[in-house]
């Protein structure tokens, strides 16, 4: 071993032993010997990197590049450093090149994936696990990351054969039985949802959500072992939230409502209580939000003439039937279903905070450069999840927050308010353990205050706004076709009869109604708040005279 090798090896043993002082000075004189030593360097990066100074580990990095020490770490500490600053592209370029040195490391390729799709490229996210996926078939991590991410892209057969492949690898790991229990649900194969929900608990008792899952699959006696078992672990105060949402559904169906309200009440309070929200400035956003709009004169933003499919926004209340409409929709030759895309609003998020301005007031101070972004942007994602179809639905209903976005870059598209009975809705939303929360949803007061303003501020665009239907849950159900082809007009389509066998669409549905949009269209839509009125004081006092409206 040279001189230079034995001092970089006695420096290295200081740094693993946790002496970082000691271990840069000593790293620091090797380089006062020897400026061109990369691998020195490197490990002076890594130290840097670790002590926060991230401007000085990107240089060291840079140094030891130029010195020829190319290895994928150089690279991946770069990449690091690169984002700890907040350049994610750097940082996603870096990671690429780290990748191209050793295509060996599945982690690599992990980090590379959540780089790109965290920065929108999500088609490029999924072509790199799919590569992973066939290289690295033995690894359980490549295929749950491409099973995550083909959910959130509408992939349902990719989804599937990836969390199959994470089973087949780990077994004995509750979480991949539970993943593909998740992805069997969303294409509505109820058995072996359920069989994969059992296994997952058999394996680790205390994974609750797949308690509540269960119950969604079917009805759960209070008097089976599975029932009892629910029963006794949602008694406990300590519990999660699952474990009393999945008790309140079970004694709902036995027909105690007393004792089921009672769950629901617990389960929704142990969930608000772990996050600060408020209602009142949500509500005055929303409010204020419809006043700049109503004064908003400015032109359409920038066009720039990209080809892709055009969206149909479905916005509106959870619970509304925003599911059951895009899942008709979709069901039509030139419409894809593309579920709940996140895109738009984080993108309008994004381009607002790094301005310093706020969501959702400030984007009518959006430029017209900011505006062609998330337009391509965005449209990328909406092709992405449709296809080669004209049209492609967006259902994340809380859209309406970005209808000023929508009315100055897509002015033709057609926005659908799902609409249902006020009460049903805010008593279908307070019953339901969502899978990503909904702030505004276990506390029924709250609940009152957000129906209120979020109806409020789509009805007050509907009066200056050509783009906006609505459809009422009830209305549809009782005449699916003129209904529906309200919309398909407004998208100069023709009518198809396969819009009225929603339960055959070949998709995923990624959203609490997964189930009961593949039972087919019903007569009538459930109703069940009039049970527990005596405990809803709080809700229709809040929703006044909405309650009776609708």
């Amino acid at each position: 071993m040279s001189g230079i090798a034995k001092r970089r090896a006695d420096a290295l043993a200081v740094h693993r032993e946790g002496r970082l002082d000691e271990a840069e000075r000593r790293y620091r004189s090797i380089l006062t010997d020897a400026a061109d030593d990369g691998e020195t360097w490197h490990y002076l990066a890594v130290l840097c990197g670790q002590c926060g100074r991230h401007a000085e580990a990107i240089e060291c990095c840079e140094r030891a590049l130029a010195a020829g020490h190319r290895g994928a770490a150089v690279f991946a500490n770069l990449a690091n450093a690169l984002a700890a600053l907040g350049r994610p592209r750097d940082s996603a370029a870096a990671l690429a090149r780290a990748v191209a040195a050793d295509p060996a490391d599945p982690d690599l390729v992990l980090d590379l994936a959540e780089c790109r799709e965290s920065l929108g490229d999500e088609r490029g996210a999924l072509t790199a696990l799919n590569a992973a996926f066939e290289r690295f078939g033995d690894d359980p991590a490549i295929a749950t990351s491409l099973g995550q991410l083909a959910v959130r892209v509408n992939r349902g057969s990719t989804a599937l054969a990836a969390f199959r492949r994470a089973v087949e690898l780990a077994p004995q790991a509750a979480r991949h039985q539970a993943n593909l229990g998740s992805v069997l649900q969303m294409h509505g194969r109820r058995q072996e949802a359920e069989d994969a929900y059992g296994r997952a608990l058999e394996l680790d008792p205390g994974l609750s959500p797949c308690y509540w899952y269960l119950t969604q699959l079917r009805r759960i006696d209070s008097g089976e072992p599975l029932g009892q078992r629910i029963l006794a672990k949602a008694a406990d105060d300590r519990a999660a939230p699952a474990l009393p949402f999945a008790a309140a559904k079970i004694l709902a169906a036995a027909g105690d409502t007393d004792a089921a309200f009672r769950h629901y009440e617990a389960g929704n309070a142990r969930v608000r209580e772990g996050y600060t929200y408020s209602v009142e400035r949500a509500a005055g956003d929303m409010a204020a939000l419809g006043e700049r709009m109503l004064r908003e004169s400015r032109p359409p933003g920038p066009n720039p003439g990209l080809s892709g499919p055009a969206p149909v926004f479905i916005v509106g209340m959870p619970r509304a039937g925003s599911t059951l409409i895009e899942q008709m929709l979709g069901r039509h030759p030139a419409i894809a279903a593309g579920g709940e895309n996140p895109w738009l609003q984080r993108l309008v998020r994004d381009a607002l905070a790094a301005r310093g301005l706020r969501f959702p007031l400030d984007q009518d101070r959006l430029g017209d450069e900011e505006l062609a972004a998330i337009q391509k942007a965005y449209l990328d994602s909406l092709a992405l999840r449709g296809g080669d179809a004209p049209f492609v639905t967006d259902k994340l209903p809380a859209n309406y927050l970005c209808l000023p976005v929508v009315r100055r870059l897509f002015p033709s598209a057609v926005v659908v308010h799902a609409r249902r009975d006020a009460l049903e809705t805010c008593w279908s939303c307070y019953k339901q353990l969502f899978a990503a929360r909904q702030d505004f949803a276990y506390d029924l007061r709250e609940l009152a205050r957000y129906y209120r303003a979020s109806t409020g501020l789509i009805d007050r665009c509907r009066g200056f706004s050509d783009q906006i239907v609505e459809l009422a849950l009830e209305r549809l159900l009782a005449a699916p076709e003129p209904e529906l082809s309200r919309v398909l007009m407004r998208l100069e389509l023709d009518w198809d009869p396969a819009c009225l066998s929603p339960e055959r669409a070949p998709g995923l549905v990624a959203t609490a109604s997964a189930l009961q949009v593949r039972e087919g269209l019903y007569s009538r839509p459930r109703r069940d708040a009039a049970d527990y009125l005596p405990y809803l004081g709080q809700l229709t006092d809040g929703l006044g005279d909405v309650a009776a409206a609708g």
